[in-house]
């Protein structure tokens, strides 16, 4: 679904910056030709080159800027880690009440999880316990909603365990992220 979006997105940007290439130069090969008057193609040429030049800046200075605006990884880990510890304190998920989101909240952690396993490889074997957590409570949330008999007590032991063990390990890395 992305790719067809991003290949979407693509077409028109391409369609975009032909139809402005197409434009100048058949306003350059009328300036040339001199069919009409001038001064009026002049005006137009000028406002195309503004045009032309926002393009080119629109498509250059993002990529020359990324480096300098795009947040760092630890900035990214405590803005998760906040949104992973909101959604495991809420009272609607704490009820049961709510499988589907909880099963992206635990796809949510298990991303975390897998990305503080690659940055603290010291750490490896809570992450394992926790990343064993999480992919309990994404099974056991799949399974509350696809079967027909929904075992809630076992989707709320879970629920209970990965969120003790999850917000215990967060907690530890909350404090390095703080400084």
């Amino acid at each position: 679904m992305a790719t067809r979006a991003f290949s979407f997105i693509f077409r028109i940007k391409f369609i975009q910056y032909l139809y402005l290439h197409k434009a100048i130069l058949k306003l350059i090969h009328r300036l040339i030709s001199n069919t009409q008057p001038v001064k009026f193609y002049f005006y137009r040429f000028g406002l195309l080159l503004v045009v032309y030049c926002i393009f080119l800046c629109s498509r250059i200075l993002p990529r020359t800027m990324k480096s300098t605006t795009q947040p760092s990884n630890f900035t990214y880990q405590a803005f998760m880690i906040g949104k992973i510890k909101e959604g495991f304190n809420n009272e609607v998920f704490e009820r049961g009440d709510a499988p589907n989101e909880v099963a992206m909240l635990a796809l949510q952690a298990r991303s975390l999880v897998a990305q503080l396993e690659a940055s603290e490889p010291t750490l490896s074997q809570p992450l394992q316990e926790v990343a064993w957590q999480v992919d309990n409570l994404l099974h056991e949330a799949q399974a509350i909603t696809s079967a027909p008999k929904r075992d809630l007590y076992g989707y709320l032991k879970a629920f209970y365990d990965t969120k003790l063990s999850i917000l215990g390990l967060l907690q530890h890395f909350e404090r390095h992220l703080d400084y």
